[in-house]
């Protein structure tokens, strides 16, 4: 450009007009070209800037798109957490209906076990007062029985050495004792008198009464096992009741915790739901 405008003014010479207009041409060309070397290097400057910006839209986005992925990763999660959850409340609160259903069955059992347990109690009691009253009316049998041996005895033996009377054996209730002093009266001699059978029913009766009292044992170590084993199985009931109840606790303590992961996973699906609603349009684009 310089070398053209010399030229120029080689051509046009001394011309003061031509060179004045040739002077303002070549200041206003001068002036604009420096204008245009301003103006590229701005655009250079910006189309650098726009570049930064490009980069740092692309890595932006970028970093969205993971992002994006990373939530919609954890929204996955979440919701398989939810259903999971949910799921498991179902399966807690289906178990505390049963478990409820098995307190209840447990309570009607305690209450019938308890009634048994009473009216068991009650003809213990029932049988424990007969027999005693049964061993007071065979002590005093026995006692009437022993004395009638002792008085059949004595009579035999005084009969047998002389010092007995006709009146003392009329006057016995015994049938044997009246018969013996018969015998006696009759001219038999003493052996003829059995005694041994006084002593063999002696012996009876005191067999009777060994095998009554081993029967009342037995009856009543019996029926003392059946009350033990009522109260074992009362306590049983009573400690599965309390143990029922610390479950159900337990179940409902898990139930309300499960509600409240319910809640919170909610909550953050609608955060998600919003923040994705709010990106930037750029961003989305790109």
């Amino acid at each position: 450009l310089s070398k053209k405008l010399q030229l120029i003014g080689e051509v046009v010479g001394e011309d003061s007009g031509l060179s004045q207009l040739l002077g303002l041409l070549v200041g206003k060309m001068s002036e604009m070209y420096s204008s245009g070397r301003r103006q590229e290097r701005q655009l250079a400057d910006r189309g650098e800037s726009l570049l930064e910006y490009e980069e740092e839209i692309a890595s932006l986005t970028a970093e969205l798109c993971s992002k994006t992925d990373e939530y919609g990763r954890d929204l996955l999660r979440l919701y398989e957490s939810l259903a999971s959850s949910e799921t498991e409340a179902q399966q807690l609160k289906f178990e505390a209906d049963r478990r409820r259903r098995d307190e209840e069955e447990a309570r009607r059992r305690f209450i019938k076990a308890e009634a048994s347990l009473q009216a068991l109690q009650v003809e213990h009691a029932e049988l424990q007062q007969a027999a005693e009253d049964a061993v007071d009316a065979w002590r005093g049998g026995e006692r009437r029985k022993e004395s009638l041996v002792e008085s059949i005895l004595s009579v035999a033996e005084e009969v047998r050495t002389g010092r007995g009377g006709r009146g003392g054996g009329r006057d016995g209730s015994s049938m044997l004792l009246r018969g013996y002093i018969a015998a006696v009266e009759g001219g038999e001699s003493m052996s003829a008198i059995d005694v041994s059978l006084l002593l063999k029913e002696r012996d009876e009766l005191r067999a009777a009464e060994k095998r009554r009292r081993t029967i009342m044992a037995k009856s009543r170590e019996r029926y003392e096992t059946q009350i033990q084993e009522l109260e074992r199985r009362l306590w049983k009931e009573v400690n599965a009741r309390a143990e029922l109840q610390g479950i159900c606790e337990k179940l409902h303590a898990s139930e309300r915790a499960a509600l409240r992961e319910s809640q919170r996973l909610r909550e953050m699906w609608k955060t998600e739901q919003e923040n994705r609603r709010v990106l930037p349009p750029g961003g989305a684009g790109a």
